[in-house]
C-alpha cells in the first residue's frame, strides 16, 4: 500500500490518499530472475494484464520513469517513481 502525506514544518502533517498495488507477482519476477524490474511506461504497457489489477486504471509515465496517481481527494495527482532490486 502507497500513501500520500503532505509534509508541514510548523504543523501536523496531513494525510492525502492511498493506493493498493499489489507487488507479489512482481517481486516475484525479481526473486526469480535476480533481475531489475523497473515500474516504466514499457514494462507496464508489456506485462499490465499479467501483473495488475484493472481496478488500478491506466498509469500516466513520465520520461523518466515516473508515473502519475490520482487522489480521489481534491482530484489531484501524485508522482510516483518505483525500482524494484535485490539486494544481497
Amino acid at each position: 500500500m502507497l500513501q500520500a502525506w503532505d509534509r508541514d514544518l510548523f504543523k501536523k502533517n496531513d494525510y492525502l490518499a492511498e493506493w493498493t498495488l499489489d507487488l507479489s507477482k512482481i517481486l516475484n519476477l525479481v526473486r526469480v530472475s535476480q533481475q531489475q524490474v523497473s515500474l516504466d511506461k514499457q514494462f507496464y504497457s508489456q506485462n499490465k494484464v499479467k501483473y495488475f489489477a484493472p481496478s488500478l486504471g491506466e498509469l500516466e509515465f513520465e520520461s523518466d520513469g515516473s508515473f502519475w496517481l490520482t487522489m480521489m481527494k481534491d482530484n489531484k495527482a501524485v508522482k510516483v517513481r518505483l525500482d524494484i532490486k535485490i539486494v544481497a
